[in-house]
C-alpha cells in the first residue's frame, strides 16, 4: 500500500514537473512572439513617422516653390511694364502669397523671409502708386508720354525699370543655396 501511494505520488510529481515544463516553454514561446510583434509594431510606427515626415517635407518644399513662382510671376509682369502698358498682366498677377509670416519664417531662413516680405511690400507699393484706382481696380489708361518721367506713363515705365532691378537682385538672393 505504501508502495502504491509512493508510486502515485511519484507519478503526480512527474506529471506536475512535465506540466510546469510545458507551461514554462509556452511562456518562453509567448515572450518571443511578443518581442517579434513589438519589433514589427515599432518598425511600422517608425515607417509611419518617417513617411509622415517625408510628406511634411514635401509639402514645405511645394509651399516654398509656390512662393518663388509667384515672385517670378511678379518679376515678369513688372518687366513687361518697362516699355508698354500691360494692364491685364498686372491684373492677373498675385497680390499676395496667402501665407502667414510664421509660415514664411518656417519655410525660409530668416534672411530669405525678410527678402520675401520686402519683395511683396515693394510690389504692393508699386501697385498702389501706379496701378490701383481709388476704387481698388487696375488702371488701364495712363496720361503723358513714355519719355516724360513726370507723366503717369513715363513714371510707370521708369519705376518698372528700377523695381525690376531690385526684384532681380532679390530673386538671385532667394535662389542662392545659402
Amino acid at each position: 500500500m505504501v508502495f502504491i501511494i509512493t508510486y502515485i505520488f511519484y507519478v503526480l510529481m512527474v506529471f506536475l514537473v512535465v506540466q510546469l515544463g510545458i507551461l514554462q516553454y509556452s511562456q518562453l514561446k509567448l515572450r518571443k512572439e511578443m518581442k517579434i510583434i513589438n519589433e514589427r509594431l515599432e518598425k511600422a510606427t517608425n515607417h509611419s513617422t518617417a513617411f509622415s515626415e517625408y510628406i511634411f517635407a514635401k509639402q514645405m518644399d511645394e509651399k516654398k516653390a509656390h512662393v518663388l513662382i509667384l515672385a517670378h510671376q511678379i518679376r515678369d509682369a513688372v518687366a513687361k511694364q518697362q516699355t508698354a502698358i500691360h494692364a491685364k498682366i498686372i491684373e492677373e498677377t498675385p497680390q499676395h502669397h496667402n501665407l502667414s509670416n510664421e509660415e514664411i519664417a518656417t519655410l525660409f531662413t530668416a534672411e530669405k523671409a525678410v527678402i520675401i516680405q520686402k519683395l511683396w511690400s515693394t510690389y504692393e507699393t508699386y501697385l498702389h502708386t501706379h496701378w490701383l484706382t481709388k476704387n481698388g481696380t487696375i488702371k488701364s489708361v495712363f496720361r503723358g508720354r513714355p519719355d516724360d518721367i513726370d507723366s503717369e506713363v513715363g513714371s510707370l515705365h521708369h519705376s518698372s525699370k528700377l523695381l525690376l532691378k531690385q526684384l532681380d537682385h532679390w530673386l538671385t538672393q532667394l535662389n542662392s543655396s545659402s
